[in-house]
Order: C-alpha cells, then structure tokens, then sequence
C-alpha cells in the first residue's frame, strides 16, 4: 500500500509539471543578459570622447586614445593606469611607459607633470600610424609647420629629422633617421618649453 500511495505522489507531481509547463511557455520573454564589460588590455584602449578634429585635440595637448595630456599630473596616471610598465628618469624628471605611450615629467617624484607625450611604433594617433613616412603624414595632414633637422646634442631628438605640426601652444613631432625613412615616435609637446 505504501508503494502504491508513493507512486500516486509522483504522478500527482508529474501532472502538476506539466500544467506549469505550458502557463510558463506563455509568459512573458525574459529580459535580455546583462553584459559585463572586460578590462581593457592596455590604456590606449580606453573609451574616450569621440575622435576629434586632429588641431583640436592637439590645441589640448593630447592625443586620441591618450586620456592625459601634457601638463596633466603624474599622480592622476599612476591612480588611474596604475604602476608603469617602465618608470625611469630623464630630461630631469620620471618617465612612465604604459605599452607604447611614455609621460616624460618635469619632476623627480609623482607631484610633477606631464611635459612630453611620446607615442613609440605601431601606434595611431591624428589618424596617423607612427611607422609612417612624412610624405605619408603629409597627405593626410597637410602642410607641416616645420620639416626640420633637430639640434644632435638634444637629448629627446638626438639629431634626427622632425615633421612638426603645431596648434595652439602645443607642437606634435613626428620623427625619422631622415626625410624618407619610416618614423619611429612622436612627441606632443609645449612649443615653448623653457
């Protein structure tokens, strides 16, 4: 009798599914997943304000895809992008490498700020791919503000050829062993530094 009384259970259980079954088939649809966000692999990558006009930006300082422009402190990179991949001393004060983008720093500690900007190969900026040649640049810049030959005792330039755009008070630098080699780096920079 208790097997009996067992096996009325389940059916029991059984008939109650399935009237369920169809009531939940009838509901509404479920709301969508949520998608969660993954870090980003390198900082250059973070989401930043639409692009913008290539002059416009450089009047700031800064660069697509580079949140921090020249004059931002280095205490804002290093709480925001955390350690460096490489931080050293230079020009007088620290630098911070994160993957191809360097802050060069007007102080030997985080109270400084930013006072060079330089970007390394493979990386765009204003539309350009540092690896470019400066007739590559200048179709899709335009006319430079200068094609010059920098100063060989500079410590940053080092006597290397420079495709300068200017725009406001800052300077962007494009760099190569000369006129008709790829260029290396790029530097935003104060058109006056001193």
């Amino acid at each position: 009798m208790k097997g009996v009384l067992c096996l009325k259970k389940y059916y029991l259980l059984f008939a109650a599914l399935l009237m369920i079954a169809p009531l939940s088939a009838c509901s509404k649809p479920s709301a969508p997943p949520i998608e969660v966000s993954q870090p980003k692999e390198s900082p250059t990558e973070e989401a930043l304000p639409e692009k913008r006009d290539f002059f416009e930006l450089l009047r700031e300082g800064r660069a697509e895809n580079i949140e921090f422009g020249v004059g931002t402190k280095t205490e804002t990179i290093v709480n925001k992008w955390g350690k460096a991949d490489t931080e050293d001393y230079f020009l007088g004060g620290t630098f911070l490498t994160y993957g191809n983008i360097t802050f060069f720093t007007n102080a030997t500690d985080y109270t400084g700020e930013v006072a060079v900007i330089g970007i390394s190969e493979s990386t765009a900026i204003f539309g350009i791919k540092v690896g470019m040649t400066f007739d590559e640049i200048k179709e899709i810049l335009g006319t430079p503000a200068a094609e010059i030959a920098s100063d060989a005792e500079d410590e940053l330039y080092g006597g290397d050829w420079c495709l300068i755009y200017e725009s406001g008070q800052y300077k962007v630098s494009f760099m190569a062993k000369d006129t008709n080699s790829a260029t290396y780096a790029a530097y935003i920079e104060a058109k006056d530094k001193n």
